[in-house]
């Protein structure tokens, strides 16, 4: 249904005003606008010859680089085809494309026309086929109930008002039956029917009942069973309204010129942000195109030199990010922009003339990993961790602040933003037990993921998996700006791309399959990446980093004895140095220990002869000859 509703309803597939062609109309088309374009017929003299007709057998399978040998361009071809009533399907298209060149967007042909199917439809209504026609029912009238139980029949899944709305439109006597000339001029109505843009059915309620009325009659005479559901047309049709509000767009065009002023770019984000949140602009989330563009906007404004533009784009972003993950189309192109916006972010934090940015970004981070995690996204989650894990590498991140960030980011994942294992005291060499009651409670979806972790389930649960965007909505806990910043629990910094630059290619393979993983695939990446991010933080140069793993670490141990076992070999060697005290505690208020005296040296005289005989030969001398 829907394939055949996004043919019926393209606004560069239309077909003219009028009758379909007989086979001598076209022939006559064809040889009109061969000398309008002043073109011989000789392009066709493999396939045809005089007195034969010009059929769509001798235009369609005449080879597409004759045309281009005769002086034909693409547009000269196509025009051919549109006038004389010739569909140009794919085969067809592909060959153009390779001689001419693709991207083609004129008018194309079309045919919708049924009314010559008039015999067949009727058939159908009255439950009959092509080949049983022992009772002549082409006279038969149809009541609304036999006209209603033969939809029924033939999977027109539609209410009793729209039934009865299209049975008034053949009904045009009103008498309460209709009869086959009655239908016939409903087809002939419908074949009829033009409309320059798909807008124009939301605008017009008539032009929207015979649409749907077409589509209907199209279903009844499929061959392939198509069915008809009549929320599935609405949503459909809402879904591939084409969006064109101006406003709009030249708001997300803004997003994409670094030459618009710095003003006008804010002015662009809060406006986007609020019609979005408004509802005002869901239609733009139809388009898989536009939110790429969406996505891609406001990560470079992350980038902006200017730190007010900077300021608004890192406010708006995790509203920004919600709207779509709830109200996109295809919520996967989300997917693929989510890391490079991350990654912005966390640039930001790593770099030192943004400092007055650093609280805002780790406000939104935290609202973020909310939305993602109480919305149930399984995909963005374990983006998320594999994001967070590489943040803990100090091959992707400089600042030691800014690495440990990351480590915190990736337990808030399993133990929510309010933990008390986030951070711990420096003064304490050993990680604290773990209390049940200071974790996330049963039923919680942090607590899917820290149950993943630490293999008390293999992966999110069946009602996590099958959650759906926007259904059953958690309530945003935390929204930047809010009295609620006070209490976050953000950390300190950090992230990790696994493997390092020689499995990108490998790493680029998983991406693209992120969406089909299952359950159990979920759950064994997300266990890789918390083990490889805590194996980085592990080797950290940094003490205070390395420590904050250890500990990390043995929360999770204490969760599952056998959580240590993930870690990389030399990441696991330096935990159980730590866990056997061979560590030091760090940060004790010690004495310091006085520097050594120095020892006074005498210096001792030293006597030094130096004899220097120098001889001098004044005598001339000339040169042997």
């Amino acid at each position: 249904v829907f394939e055949q509703v996004s043919v019926f309803m393209t606004d560069n597939l239309k077909q003219p005003h009028g009758k379909p062609l007989k086979p001598e109309e076209r022939h006559q088309v064809v040889l009109d606008y061969l000398k309008k374009i002043d073109k011989p017929a000789t392009v066709f003299h493999l396939r045809w010859s005089e007195p034969a007709l010009l059929s769509p057998k001798v235009l369609t399978t005449t080879p597409a680089f004759w045309y281009l040998r005769y002086g034909w361009n693409r547009k000269m071809v196509e025009d051919m085809f549109f006038l004389s009533q010739i569909e140009v399907d794919y085969a067809l298209e592909k060959s153009f494309d390779e001689v001419f060149g693709g991207g083609y967007k004129g008018k194309r042909w079309v045919d919708t026309s049924i009314r010559g199917q008039l015999d067949n439809l009727w058939e159908k209504l009255h439950g009959k086929k092509a080949h049983q026609q022992s009772q002549n029912i082409h006279s038969k009238k149809l009541n609304f109930d036999d006209f209603l139980a033969a939809l029924h029949a033939n999977q027109i899944n539609i209410s009793q008002d729209l039934a009865k709305n299209i049975f008034a439109q053949i009904d045009v006597n009103g008498n309460g039956f209709v009869t086959k000339e009655e239908m016939d001029a409903l087809l002939a109505k419908l074949d009829d029917i033009h409309f320059d843009s798909i807008a124009e059915l939301a605008n017009n309620p008539e032009l929207l009942n015979l649409a749907m009325t077409k589509q209907i009659m199209d279903c009844l005479l499929s061959d392939n069973g198509l069915a008809f559901v009549e929320t599935d047309f609405l949503a459909h049709l809402e879904a591939t309204m084409e969006f064109n509000d101006p406003e709009a767009l030249a708001y997300l065009n803004k997003l994409s010129d670094r030459d618009v002023a710095w003003e006008d770019r804010i002015f662009a984000m809060d406006a986007l942000n609020k019609g979005l949140e408004s509802g005002k602009y869901n239609a733009m989330l139809q388009n898989d195109n536009l939110v790429r563009q969406l996505l891609f906007g406001i990560a470079a404004q992350l980038l902006d030199e200017n730190r007010n533009v900077q300021s608004k784009a890192i406010e708006v972003t995790p509203n920004l990010l919600d709207e779509c993950f709830n109200k996109a189309a295809r919520v996967d192109v989300v997917y693929d922009h989510l890391p490079e916006i991350l990654d912005n972010m966390f640039k930001i934090l790593d770099n030192a003339h943004c400092a007055m940015n650093h609280q805002n970004v780790k406000f939104g981070m935290d609202e973020i990993i909310d939305n993602i995690i109480n919305t149930q996204h399984p995909v963005a989650a374990l983006q998320l961790a594999k994001i967070f894990a590489g943040k803990c590498d100090i091959e992707n991140v400089l600042n030691a602040d800014t690495r440990n960030y990351g480590l915190q980011c990736l337990s808030k994942i399993m133990f929510s933003l309010e933990s008390p294992y986030l951070t711990f005291e420096k003064s304490q060499i050993k990680a604290p037990a773990v209390e049940e009651d200071k974790l996330p409670s049963q039923g919680d979806p942090y607590r899917e993921w820290l149950d993943t972790a630490t293999s008390h389930q293999p992966g999110p649960s069946v009602r996590y998996m099958n959650q759906k965007a926007g259904q059953n909505h958690f309530k945003k806990k935390y929204v930047s700006g809010e009295d609620n910043e006070l209490v976050l629990g953000y950390g300190k910094n950090a992230y990790k791309n696994k493997g390092g630059g020689g499995d990108d290619e490998k790493k680029s393979s998983e991406e693209k399959q992120l969406t089909e993983l299952t359950s159990q695939e979920i759950g064994t990446e997300f266990v890789d990446s918390v083990s490889s991010g805590l194996s980085s933080a592990m080797m950290d140069p940094n003490r205070r980093n390395k420590i904050h793993a250890f500990k990390t670490n043995d929360i999770l141990n204490q969760l599952q004895p056998e959580f240590s076992k993930n870690l990389d070999g030399e990441s696991k060697r330096r935990y159980d140095q730590w866990s056997k005290g061979d560590m030091k505690p760090y940060g004790l208020n010690t004495e310091k220990k006085a520097l050594p005296e120095m020892r006074k040296i005498d210096p001792k005289l030293v006597t030094m002869t130096t004899t220097t005989k120098a001889k001098v030969n004044l005598r001339p001398s000339l040169p042997d000859i």
